[in-house]
This record gives structure tokens, C-alpha cells and sequence, in this order.
């Protein structure tokens, strides 16, 4: 259920770029979520080919050196992000929309 709403709220985020994810990028959320190696992430969407969001539980702190450890995770899966976007995945499943836990800007 939560996956579900986790997808269907980033599809109703306006788009700036209509560009899908390419097959690395794919590959990684597949990667993110079934390998076990990165526990905290519980659900990962493309936004675009560019904005990649991870669903994650809120520990009370900011959640950014996780997103900056997604930026060279993804980088080193081959799968170019240009910023990736840490939200509470509990907020969405209750439906109160998109909190933002953390955020980094990949190089």
C-alpha cells in the first residue's frame, strides 16, 4: 500500500523535465530495494531522469548524508541523478503529502 501511494503522489508533482529514467536508473531502484545493502531506503522513484526520490523513515534528523551516499551509490551503478530527494515515507502513506527529510545535488 505504501508503495503504491509513494508513486502515485511523485506522479502528481509537476513535471520539469519529461524524460524517463534510462535502464541503469532503473536498475538501481531495483538495486536500492532488493540487494538489502541500504536498509533505510523502504521505496525509490524516478521522478524524471534526473530527480530521484527515496522513501524513508523519519529518525528526527536531517537525512541529507544519506542522499549524498545515494548520489555515489548511484554513480558507481552508472545511474546519473542529478539530485536525489529523501521524503518521509509514513507522511505519504497517511496521506499528508511530500515531507522532505533530506536532499543532495549530485556532481
Amino acid at each position: 500500500m505504501k508503495k503504491m501511494l509513494f508513486a502515485s503522489l511523485l506522479l502528481a508533482l509537476p513535471l520539469v523535465s519529461q524524460a524517463a529514467p534510462n535502464q541503469a536508473q532503473q536498475d538501481f531502484v531495483k538495486y536500492l530495494l532488493k540487494s538489502g545493502k541500504e536498509p533505510a531506503v523502504k521505496d525509490a522513484s524516478w521522478l524524471t531522469d534526473q530527480a530521484l526520490y527515496i522513501g524513508a523513515k523519519d529518525n528526527g534528523q536531517r537525512q541529507d548524508q544519506l542522499a549524498v551516499h545515494l548520489c555515489a551509490a548511484a554513480a558507481k551503478q552508472g545511474a546519473k541523478a542529478g539530485t536525489i530527494k529523501i521524503v518521509d515515507i509514513d507522511q505519504i502513506a497517511t496521506s499528508k503529502g511530500i515531507v522532505e527529510l533530506g536532499k543532495a545535488t549530485c556532481k
